[in-house]
């Protein structure tokens, strides 16, 4: 019979499992905007978020609020965009927001 001839396989991998992907994608958006904020020289940077123990206004939202040169500016992610950059910090908008947001530091300064 043909049922006995169909071999079980796994489904194909794409990348991280979501919750790895999340977590991977956080921490490569984190390290993203300390770096932009070093090379932009503010100092005594803080970051912060709403991705783990805190309600959020808003489901699948992740805020991040950056401090650095006694300002701070806050900036959301979807669920979606963080998890885009489980690899490396690379879709236009991701890095847009993160250009505004040390911009936007910037011009508080």
């Amino acid at each position: 019979m043909a049922a006995d001839t169909i071999e079980s396989r796994a489904p194909l991998s794409h990348g991280p499992a979501p919750a790895a992907a999340f977590t991977s994608g956080l921490r490569n958006i984190r390290h993203a905007i300390e770096s932009r904020l070093k090379d932009s020289g503010i100092e005594r940077q803080a970051l912060g978020d709403t991705a783990q123990g805190c309600d959020r206004s808003v489901p699948g939202m992740v805020i991040v609020d950056v401090g650095g040169n006694g300002k701070t500016a806050r900036v959301t992610f979807t669920r979606d965009e963080v998890e885009d950059c489980s690899e490396r910090v690379g879709t236009y908008c991701v890095k847009s927001k993160i250009n505004h947001l040390v911009e936007e530091l910037l011009a508080r300064s």
